[in-house]
């Protein structure tokens, strides 16, 4: 009867059953034969490691993983359809958002009615009054070159007096803050590469770029982002909680690393060569750092911070797996407690309120129960390592899971223990999301000066995104001679 397997750990149980048959009646064959079949076993284990390796990999995606939603195989069928079976845009009930007429237009042109009445009458004699009104909201590009003229003038004791050009107003000719901050937004925020940005001057503006004027405007801003800099070293410093993480980005056909360190009002990104210590250790933030870090497992986090919480979301997409691939019940039940947890959590900030300290223990007593049947649940995988060498060899991955889930529980259920903590380290990735968005655009960022005025300029943008601050405004600021007005909003006590 030909045997069916459903799961790679059936067919390792078969194997091993067949050798220890084997073991019992190798004694009738030849050494040489011995050696063949023996050596058959050992290859048939490796191939069957190297299948689920290859299957797990295969079957990871962005809803049961962290790999990005870029990687994800394309979707047959239609493609108007999400995973709820509705039409992609706005859902019935959804309010929408629309213009909306103004009370004092900019120009108003009226509209009289024409011909004459079927009476015969002429229309052009009657006495008119509004009766309807519709609005057309326009965009107008209006270029204007203002000239600063010095004056100068004799005193009567025959002394010449001259005045001065203002600050700002150095060479003979130069672009206005106004196109810088219109270059840097475009170049910076909306990520559009610098040899498309200056043609694009050029045809809305009349102001054709070369790249390298884009570049040297860039540069600029970057050094207006001192003071900036170290305003937010400071003041990132004395939050509560941060978040942290970091992405390989390419540079100069070299690897490299952005670091961000963030909280719901701040985000600071680094650039550096290193992933590791070294990097921590230059950058000078993580290290000084007193309060809650939230970041996902990456051991040398541990090593900063007065208490760790760990990225929720990881391990849900983490759990999602282990569902999918090997149908584990204490994966769907640890996967549904967090997220309940996590709704209980919501809906006692919603109404002001807080979880006991006794509902919390009761909490976490539930969440290690789950996890000890789950250790009796995978109880064949115990003790079970593979690819053994000279190297500890790799766990099963639901068991792996498990015991990391045991060991971190604190730190997973710290969102519980203190409503400031998030469920995810989301805050961290969203401020790294746009470093993707231009690797994918350029490639490669093409030296580390580049790197590091990307890392500056996005600092400062995710800062006033989450001040709610016209990013446009705040970068036209930076030119601004008389001062950057966006910092003192920032940082105000």
């Amino acid at each position: 009867m030909k045997t069916v397997f459903k799961t790679y750990d059936e067919v390792r149980v078969k194997v091993n059953s067949n050798r220890e048959l084997f073991d019992t009646e190798k004694h009738l064959l030849s050494p040489p034969v011995r050696e063949a079949v023996d050596s058959t076993f050992d290859i048939c284990l490796f191939l069957v490691d190297k299948l689920e390796e290859l299957d797990n990999k295969i079957s990871k995606n962005s809803n049961n993983s962290s790999n990005p939603p870029s990687t994800d195989p394309k979707k047959k069928g239609n493609m108007n359809k999400g995973k709820t079976g509705r039409n992609t845009g706005g859902q019935p009930g959804h309010k929408g958002s629309n213009l909306k007429m103004v009370e004092n237009p900019s120009v108003v042109i009226t509209h009289a009615p024409k011909g004459k009445c079927d009476c015969g009458k002429t229309l052009a004699a009657l006495k008119l009054s509004p009766s309807a009104a519709r609005q057309v909201f326009e965009i107008e590009i209006v270029n204007k070159v203002i000239e600063h003229q010095t004056l100068s003038g004799f005193c009567s004791c025959g002394i010449e007096h001259c005045g001065e050009f203002p600050d700002g107003v150095n060479g003979s000719t130069q672009y206005g803050e106004s196109v810088r901050g219109i270059v840097s937004y475009l170049s910076t925020y909306q990520i559009i590469p610098s040899e498309r940005l200056a043609e694009l001057m050029g045809d809305l503006f009349n102001y054709p770029l070369s790249e390298g004027t884009v570049d040297n405007i860039k540069n600029e801003g970057t050094g207006k982002l001192s003071e900036f800099d170290s305003k937010i070293q400071n003041a990132i410093l004395k939050q509560k909680v941060g978040n942290v993480d970091e992405t390989p980005i390419r540079v100069g056909g070299q690897s490299g690393y952005l670091h961000v360190f963030c909280s719901t009002a701040l985000s600071y990104i680094s650039y550096h060569a290193k992933r590791g210590m070294k990097a921590v250790v230059d950058i000078g933030i993580l290290d000084k750092f007193k309060g809650t870090l939230i970041h996902d497992c990456f051991s040398m986090y541990f090593n900063y911070g007065s208490r760790h919480g760990v990225c929720n979301g990881h391990l849900t997409r983490e759990l999602e797996f282990i569902i999918e691939q090997y149908s584990y019940t204490w994966a769907k039940e640890i996967q549904a407690f967090l997220l309940d947890a996590n709704d209980l959590v919501k809906m006692c900030k919603a109404e002001n309120g807080v979880l006991d300290h006794l509902d919390c223990e009761k909490l976490e007593e539930e969440f290690k129960k789950i996890l000890l049947r789950g250790r009796l649940e995978m109880n064949s995988l115990i003790g079970i390592v593979k690819n053994k060498g000279k190297r500890r060899g790799k766990q099963h991955p639901a068991l792996n899971l498990c015991n990391r889930m045991l060991k971190l529980q604190k730190e997973i259920l710290l969102f519980l223990w203190d409503f400031d903590v998030p469920f995810t380290n989301n805050e961290a990735e969203r401020d790294l999301r746009m470093s993707k968005v231009q690797m994918k655009i350029s490639g490669c960022f093409r030296s580390e000066n580049g790197a590091r005025c990307f890392a500056l300029f996005r600092s400062y943008i995710q800062t006033m995104k989450k001040h709610g601050l016209n990013i446009f405004e705040g970068i036209k600021n930076l030119f601004n001679p008389k001062g950057n007005a966006t910092l003192d909003l920032i940082f105000r006590p």
